[in-house]
């Protein structure tokens, strides 16, 4: 029943599907509600929409007072969606209770084509209908325009402010006339407006003390704002602010920390608004000591460390506004201000200059945080993530972070001391500590590694960043299954020394959850003897992945690219087993089981390869809330050479369908992938339950 609600509510013009699903259901009462007359809306629908009033009815001993309040809210509900003449009238009951009689009377829409507009040359018909629209009618609400009393009658005010933006100071627009033909389902408007003169701004003047505003300046502030003569600025109600908050802005950089600017406009009789500007600078200011006040745990040095602003320096606001906003950015403080103390306390007594203490406050936010985060894999199995970050260790700014996993087939650990402004800079500086132990299917891998990187970010708002390091690492293999001549021949036990290269560029607009946006990611590993690693190699991997919605927010197209390629070098003939690429598995191609996408040796054991190619395309449609289906194809490969690594004849392909439900930590994925080709013993449906998202 409530199914077919939601349809006719649809057809009807209901501005969402998600309010009305809340209006079905009538919130529990202690006491009776009845309601009689009622015919375009149920009964639960109405208690719903009063909710609220019936609350304080209760709430405020059931007076008469409360009961009008609630017969006023259900008549506001109804005029509100059309029902002009609706009246509803009350009694109370024994034992409290209401009941309510309502006269709907009729429906009323405006008729749009017939809607007169007199007077109106500034704005299109197009523009003024604007004004007027709400709720509609119809599937999906276009059809037609409901009649909402408040709403027409606010439209003068609002076009009239509107006309106020566009210059037109003289404009006056009537009340809008309203006619209510035969049986009053049918509203004919009629909107009457005198524009007046568009005013533009005439001459600037500048009084007081200019001495330190250059004839350059202010000539441009002139054009900035005067416009052309062939091309004037129009005048609008918020220009004269804007005026102001410019000159106080240049004046503050300028050293005068607290100047007064007045902006008086005066209309002429040619459709023009002259400006006189007033300016009292007041002293040139010039920065004493630098104290800071609420930092209990931060270091003062690691605070100087972060201004733009220093003792003996003229006051300059621009650079104090960017000094507080890299002391917020930090993420160590919950707020971030400053003040100059007083003139009386100030080391200078002339009247035109003074040495004033700069003083800023902080409020220090948490930074300790503990977190854990249960998950699985289709691979893995169950898992336990946990760890605790700290953001500004010793005070000095820097953080720490310790994080390991265990899962089933899988143990991980890692210990990184990060200095977000290495040498003072904006460079990031890293120094992990790793452990990594995975069991594979045809072989298990250890590693251990430590490393150094810094990290340069280009554009913090698309997070675009380039990040340089070196890693050594010593990485083991056991327990191997595969029976591979060559393979077999190459198996060791290595220790790593290398240098890395990367560039990533992440615009998405969720990082656990994506829906829109672009990432990116190349990067550049080189291995040498010369550098003390056991293995002459280079390995290069990229990925992309796109996100974009498809006709509103419900539909979204997902798209991803990964390609990696490792290649021996100098005297290496083999890459080692546990270096090598493989594909397969709940991220890769979800067609296959782990690893299982690739060359093989004679018993099936996943041996991987030099190359690595992986191509997914997925189709996202919301289900409501937290519940969500997907359609994918992926395409991937394993060559066993790096030369080959292009050859599109080596793709596999499987195409499937998912289901995702929605948590803060990220999505639980349930995908059934469909192997079109299955060779040898692979199975061609594979079922892939796992926690995040797929790439």
């Amino acid at each position: 029943m409530k199914h077919l609600l939601l349809l006719v509510a649809l057809c009807c013009g209901c501005h969402s599907v998600a309010s009305l699903r809340d209006e079905l259901t009538a919130p529990r009462l202690p006491f009776e509600v009845t309601i009689d007359g009622n015919q375009a809306f149920d009964d639960a629908s109405l208690v719903r929409a009063i909710a609220f009033e019936l609350s304080e009815y209760d709430q405020e001993g059931r007076s008469r007072a409360a009961a009008d309040d609630a017969a006023f809210a259900l008549e506001v509900t109804y005029r509100s969606r059309g029902y002009r003449e609706a009246q509803v009238d009350y009694a109370v009951e024994s034992q409290g209770g209401l009941h309510f009689t309502i006269q709907e009377g009729p429906r009323t829409i405006i008729d749009e084509e017939n809607l007169r507009i007199e007077g109106v040359r500034a704005f299109s018909r197009d523009e003024v209908l604007a004004f007027f629209n709400g709720p509609r009618l119809g599937l999906l609400g276009r059809g037609a325009l409901l009649y909402i009393e408040e709403r027409v009658r606010s439209v003068p005010s609002a076009l009239l402010r509107e006309y106020g933006f566009r210059g037109y100071l003289d404009a006056k627009v009537a009340p809008v006339e309203e006619h209510f033909p035969g049986d009053g389902t049918r509203a004919e408007l009629s909107l009457s407006v005198q524009e007046g003169p568009r005013y533009s701004v005439g001459r600037i003047l500048f009084e007081g003390d200019t001495s330190d505003l250059n004839e350059e300046f202010l000539r441009n502030v002139r054009s900035q704002f005067q416009g052309s003569p062939e091309s004037p600025r129009t005048f609008t109600p918020h220009l004269p602010f804007e005026l102001r908050g410019q000159l106080r802005e240049h004046l503050r950089g300028l050293g005068y920390p607290e100047p007064r600017v007045e902006v008086l406009s005066k209309r002429t009789e040619d459709a023009h608004v002259d400006l006189r500007v007033t300016i009292a600078p007041g002293p040139r200011v010039t920065l004493g000591e630098i104290r800071f006040e609420g930092n209990d745990i931060t270091r003062p040095g690691f605070l100087a460390s972060r201004l733009l602003v220093h003792p003996g320096q003229r006051y300059d606001e621009r650079a104090l506004s960017e000094s507080l906003r890299r002391l917020y950015r930090t993420g160590l403080f919950q707020s971030v201000d400053s003040r100059l103390e007083s003139e009386e306390s100030a080391h200078s007594e002339q009247p035109d200059s003074a040495v004033r203490d700069l003083v800023i406050h902080v409020e220090e936010a948490p930074t300790r945080e503990y977190f854990i985060e249960p998950g699985y894999g289709s691979y893995e199995l169950f898992r336990l993530r946990a760890g605790v970050r700290e953001k500004n260790i010793f005070g000095s700014g820097r953080r720490l972070s310790a994080e390991g996993t265990i899962a089933v087939r899988a143990l991980r650990g890692s210990l990184t001391l990060t200095d977000p402004w290495l040498w003072g800079s904006d460079l990031t500086g890293d120094l992990p500590l790793e452990f990594d132990e995975r069991r594979n299917p045809s072989f298990a891998s250890r590693s251990l590694g430590v490393g150094a990187f810094v990290t340069h970010t280009w554009a913090a708002e698309a997070r675009v960043t380039t990040t340089v390091g070196y890693q050594f690492r010593r990485s083991e293999v056991f327990d191997v299954e595969v029976i591979d001549s060559d393979v077999l021949a190459a198996l060791d036990n290595l220790d790593l020394s290398t240098l890395k290269l990367s560039h990533t560029f992440d615009a998405l607009d969720n990082v656990l959850m994506p829906t829109r946006g672009t990432a990116a990611r190349a990067s550049l590993e080189w291995g040498d003897r010369s550098v003390g690693s056991d293995l002459d190699f280079l390995r290069g991997e990229l990925s992309l992945r796109h996100y974009r919605h498809l006709g509103g927010d419900e539909l979204v197209l997902a798209t991803a690219l990964r390609a990696g390629v490792i290649i021996p070098r100098g005297d290496a003939q083999e890459i080692p087993l546990q270096e090598r690429f493989f594909n397969g598995g709940e991220n890769t191609v979800r067609a296959f089981f782990q690893d299982d996408l690739g060359p093989e040796d004679a018993e099936g054991n996943p041996i991987g390869g030099e190359g690595r190619m992986i191509l997914n395309l997925e189709l996202q449609r919301r289900l409501g809330r937290s519940w969500e289906l997907a359609l994918f194809a992926d395409a991937g490969s394993v060559t066993a050479r790096a030369a080959d690594w292009l050859d599109l004849g080596a793709l596999r392909v499987g195409y499937g369908v998912g289901l995702r439900h929605r948590l803060p930590i990220g999505p639980i994925r349930l995908d059934l992938g469909w192997n079109p080709d299955p060779h040898g013993d692979e199975d061609s449906l594979v079922l892939h339950l796992a926690m995040g998202i797929a790439f």
